[in-house]
């Protein structure tokens, strides 16, 4: 169930990134995340929650085939 969830808010998070890059003018955008579940909370009760870590950036192929970051 967890791993459901984890798809669906980084997909939609992704999914506006590249939104905005169209909106942009930036044609091929791509973004990237790190997510991690943590189950656990410090008294060992559970309380499954994300860490997710996403730049603010995407990333488009430039003329010369370089990867370079759009804000």
């Amino acid at each position: 169930m967890a791993l459901a969830v984890q798809r669906i808010v980084v997909r939609a998070i992704l999914t506006d990134y590249r939104r905005r890059a169209r909106k942009a003018g930036i044609v091929d955008g791509r973004a990237g995340a790190v997510c991690v579940i943590q189950r656990f909370g410090s008294a060992l009760n559970l309380n499954p929650h994300f860490h997710l870590v996403v730049p603010g950036r995407v990333f488009a192929p430039d003329n010369d085939g370089a990867l370079r970051f759009h804000p």
